[in-house]
């Protein structure tokens, strides 16, 4: 039995987004830019997925820009933002646990602008300090950058407070989401944060990879990221991608219409999980009374993390130690961030389950993982 509770590095296609990505694939494969009958066809099926993404986000079907990726929305939205925000001051806060896409962007950018960056801290709990944000706010600042559920930890985040605290104390500034873990797993609350930019990624809640989604809100600054034919509004030029445009749709319109007895199953699993673990004598990482339901980090100190894996991945149950994009670096700047015991940090390793996930798996994992430990405790 092949169990995979990696689901936050990636998830499984649904069948029937395959079923609708097939056709356009099959049949309906006209390019979008072009002006005969295909074509035409091609740019409605393109415009009727964005409608429908507009819909379920509540926002204008215009404000929405199809990408290859949300590691390309989240590049693209802070390099916009620090040319057209330069001007008006000189600096970025950032939170200290986003992802490499918001880190590394952040980091090019400050070269490129002069631009000074302030790094915004985490509890023992990877929250984020409002009070701390408070204080690294001022009219310096032009974009502050934020995630609303951290990709390792499962944790939610305050972007209400954060948000009315950089429209008091940093007017000129720019409000960035990576909303990339939570969609499918946690409300995408767009109204209430009131971002200027919100990224989404399409196999993160079982849509095609290679789909992403860039929110920019009315009247919010945007310089064109790739120039040429004028694609996207004359946004982001290249052929369009009709396929993945259509499945991420249909991914997200089934996301939030089993949302409930999702979160419901996924949170059953998880405390399961969890009461499982401290019973070995593990530790739990994630908050659990403010964390995505389908996501656990845990730790059996003593034990290395990376040999878990290992140890799991040779019965066919695949977890990861942390973040898929920075799983080759070493350790993890999630868990640095939070200060944890070198021990705790060492041996975490990172559970994350899908609507797909059965009991009889997590049957299956929690008694080979007993296993597991008990041996490498000998």
């Amino acid at each position: 039995m092949r169990i995979y509770l990696d689901n936050n590095a990636t998830t499984q296609l649904d069948k029937e987004v395959f079923e609708v990505m097939a056709r356009c694939y099959l049949e309906d494969y006209g390019n979008a830019s072009s002006i005969h009958s295909m074509g035409v066809r091609a740019s409605k099926m393109l415009e009727d997925a964005r409608r429908t993404l507009g819909h379920l986000l509540k926002v204008p079907a215009d404000r929405l820009f199809f990408t290859s990726s949300a590691t390309e929305s989240l590049n693209w939205a802070i390099r916009s933002a620090a040319r057209t925000q330069a001007h008006l001051g000189d600096t970025i806060v950032v939170g200290e646990i986003e992802h490499s896409a918001v880190l590394s962007t952040v980091k090019d950018v400050s070269k490129l602008h002069k631009l000074k960056i302030r790094t915004l801290p985490v509890n023992k709990r990877s929250e984020y300090l409002m009070d701390e944000l408070e204080k690294l706010l001022d009219e310096s600042v032009i974009v502050v950058a934020l995630m609303s559920a951290n990709n390792e930890t499962g944790t939610l985040q305050d972007l209400k407070t954060a948000a009315g605290l950089i429209k008091e104390k940093a007017p000129s500034a720019l409000f960035l989401v990576d909303a990339v873990q939570s969609f499918g797993k946690a409300p995408v609350r767009i109204a209430e944060w009131d971002p200027d930019f919100l990224a989404l990624s399409a196999h993160k809640f079982h849509g095609p990879k290679g789909v992403g989604l860039l929110y920019v809100k009315e009247g919010t600054p945007l310089v064109p990221l790739i120039t040429g034919g004028g694609q996207e509004g004359g946004m982001r030029s290249g052929t369009q991608n009709v396929p993945g445009a259509v499945g991420m749709a249909k991914a997200a319109e089934k996301a939030l219409k089993i949302f409930e007895a999702t979160v419901t199953k996924m949170r059953a699993q998880q405390r399961r999980i969890a009461d499982a673990v401290k019973a070995l004598g593990g530790v739990v990482i994630t908050p659990l009374d403010n964390a995505l339901p389908n996501t656990l980090q845990i730790s059996f100190p003593g034990i290395a993390g990376q040999h878990l894996v290992n140890a799991l991945s040779s019965e066919e149950i695949y977890v990861s130690t942390h973040s898929a994009c920075g799983s080759k670096k070493r350790g993890s700047h999630v868990l640095k961030a939070m200060k944890l015991d070198p021990l705790i940090e060492r041996g975490a390793i990172r559970i994350s389950t899908s609507r797909y996930t059965t009991d009889e798996e997590i049957d299956r994992f929690l008694e080979v993982l007993e296993r597991v430990v008990s041996i490498f405790r000998l």
